[in-house]
């Protein structure tokens, strides 16, 4: 593979991640598809991915003009209509169903001329049962902790993206009852806090009473000064036919030495490497998290287990 595209509107959340990390260990650039080919001063004109990645818009026939064949690292509905024209042997990685259910269509007529990639076992199989082939590949990820120095650790924080399938109303419910809240980071979308969380936060920065303190830069420094000091982490992610395996705010978690607390809806029925009370916590409501917080168990040992699940995941070896 030559480089890889984004084909997707995000500009924050897991398929960002996974670009910047696949990009940063991979030494691949970074384009997204656009209606014309940016330049400055006769050059392609580079912008910020993040991460300390840039990204090069380029029209879709100046992109075949290059020759290059790419990995597609996100597509969703804004990449449909450009999808078709991508070279034979383009490599297409689906992180989760909401993919299948939007994409299914455009995986299927391109069965035989593209390769499917999966990053976690539950969407591997979801695609084997609608008979299309796939490659299951662990997320690519890039180590830094060791970059940052950290003190001792208290509190639990959460990174992730305030949206419906992380379900952020959990953490608000539980704030009400714990002794030492949680505080939420991330790019928020406005239409589940206003339907949502208002009534239990307004999420707005620096208003006395939220417990929303703000999004942060992509930026593996600001991520580290937030995890940091951070004895737990919570993710509440829960997704229909998702869940087992992992996503980035866990592999950020257990590389800056947090313990992972996540929902129990994510490892039900499913194999997966996650053990509560092992590697991780697992819990299925706001009053078995309070209780998990409010007690402040020890972790030494479950961050210790943790870091054993970075391994498979350290150079992007299998890409």
């Amino acid at each position: 593979m030559d480089c890889l595209v984004y084909l997707a509107k995000p500009t924050y959340g897991g398929w960002v991640s996974f670009t910047a990390h696949l990009s940063i260990l991979k030494e691949m650039p970074i384009f997204k598809i656009s209606k014309r080919t940016e330049t400055k001063g006769g050059q392609p004109k580079w912008r910020e991915f993040g991460y300390g990645c840039h990204y090069h818009n380029i029209s879709m026939d100046d992109f075949i003009a290059t020759g290059m064949t790419p990995i597609v690292t996100a597509l969703d509905k804004t990449g449909h209509s450009y999808i078709d024209r991508f070279p034979e042997g383009t490599h297409i990685v689906i992180h989760d169903p909401t993919e299948i259910r939007s994409s299914m269509e455009v995986y299927e007529r391109n069965r035989d001329r593209f390769k499917y990639i999966t990053i976690r076992d539950t969407v591997h199989k979801l695609l084997l049962n609608r008979k299309l082939i796939n490659a299951c590949r662990p997320h690519p990820y890039l180590a830094t902790s060791s970059h940052f120095p950290t003190g001792e650790k208290s509190g639990a924080v959460s990174v992730s993206r305030i949206d419906y399938d992380k379900h952020t109303e959990l953490l608000l419910k539980a704030n009400a009852l714990l002794l030492d809240p949680i505080l939420i980071y991330g790019h928020k979308n406005d239409r589940y806090v206003y339907h949502k969380l208002r009534k239990l936060d307004g999420f707005r920065t620096h208003v006395p009473g939220s417990f929303y303190r703000g999004q942060f830069d992509k930026s593996f420094k600001a991520l580290a000064k937030i995890l940091g000091p951070a004895k737990f982490v919570v993710d509440m992610s829960r997704i229909r036919n998702d869940g087992g395996g992992t996503q980035y705010t866990f592999l950020e978690a257990i590389d800056f030495g947090c313990a992972l607390i996540i929902h129990s809806h994510w490892l039900e029925g499913k194999p997966s490497l996650f053990i509560p009370g092992e590697n991780c916590y697992a819990v299925g409501d706001e009053y078995e998290l309070s209780e998990l917080l409010n007690s402040d168990p020890d972790t030494t040992d479950v961050v210790a287990n943790a870091k054993k699940l970075l391994e498979p995941h350290l150079e992007a070896k299998e890409w």
